[in-house]
């Protein structure tokens, strides 16, 4: 069995990377020694989450993080308290799961003005925060790249990164991804603003030519300086998990037991590089 003590970096893979169920997913993740699984709230109601936390007790595997709070783009008052009490639903869930963090998204602009997006977003996380730290789950704000307008109206960290400062909630923080990050200006210089703030970190790859919208690689195998990011993250302090979150259909046809495999030979190789 795995000791999750003995991983340093702790290391976890995310739900959407196999697209296994979640039982089959928490039993193969635990046997190919990940320590924790990052989960997506959709697929944990369908499932159950007594049922999950049954299964838990059987597998001692750890909840990373929770996808995803929001959106948060909501254009009438009446809409916006509804969705904010599936937000905290969604705390009370992560907590039941023993999860670190709820990772929030912020959905397409839906109409808004870029400021108006921006002044209710802080108004959600705001309100939120309280609930988190009652639950003891930090809230993690997700920057998405700008291909993903579709899904997000937030995409820089330094844009993340006002927002958490402004409303200065120990448990609102920043959840990075290195695939929607990677490219942004001044990159290392914005990480510095993150010590304390970072809940939970995704990382993948980027392939040099995209062929198709799910082309992500694994870590090393695309033109991402992955290496270099993770140790400014760790100079930030971060020292908590990594969750490989893959969206591929090439590497979702593989055999989950040897993606595991090969996932797992690849963040190896990348800290034995450093």
């Amino acid at each position: 069995m795995p000791d999750t003590a003995a991983h340093q970096p702790l290391l976890s893979m995310n739900l959407i990377s196999t697209k296994l169920d979640i039982e089959h997913a928490i039993r193969a993740y635990y046997r190919a020694g990940y320590g924790g699984i990052g989960l997506w709230y959709d697929q944990v109601c369908d499932y159950g989450v007594d049922r999950i936390v049954g299964l838990l007790q059987e597998v001692p595997i750890k909840v990373t993080h929770l996808i995803y709070a929001g959106p948060f783009n909501q254009t009438s008052e009446k809409d916006y308290l509804a969705a904010r009490e599936d937000d905290r639903e969604k705390l009370l869930v992560a907590a039941r799961l023993g999860a670190d963090s709820v990772l929030a998204m912020t959905g397409p602009l839906n109409g808004l003005g870029q400021n108006e997006a921006f002044r209710q977003l802080t108004r959600s996380l705001r309100e939120l925060a309280d609930t988190a730290a009652e639950c003891g789950v930090a809230i993690g704000l997700e920057p998405l790249n700008y291909i993903e307008r579709e899904d997000s109206f937030l995409f820089t960290l330094s844009d993340a990164m006002d927002i958490i400062e402004e409303i200065d909630h120990p448990s609102v923080g920043v959840f990075i991804d290195v695939y929607h990050v990677w490219q942004e200006p001044c990159l290392m210089k914005t990480l510095q603003r993150t010590r304390d703030r970072i809940v939970g970190c995704h990382i993948n790859d980027f392939r040099r030519e995209n062929r198709t919208y799910c082309d992500r690689v694994l870590m090393g195998d695309g033109c991402i300086p992955v290496k270099n990011i993770l140790e400014e993250l760790k100079r930030q302090g971060w020292d908590r998990w990594y969750d490989i979150e893959i969206f591929s259909d090439e590497l979702w046809s593989m055999e989950p037991e040897e993606f595991l495999r090969l996932a797992r030979e690849k963040y190896d190789r990348l800290w034995s590089a450093r």
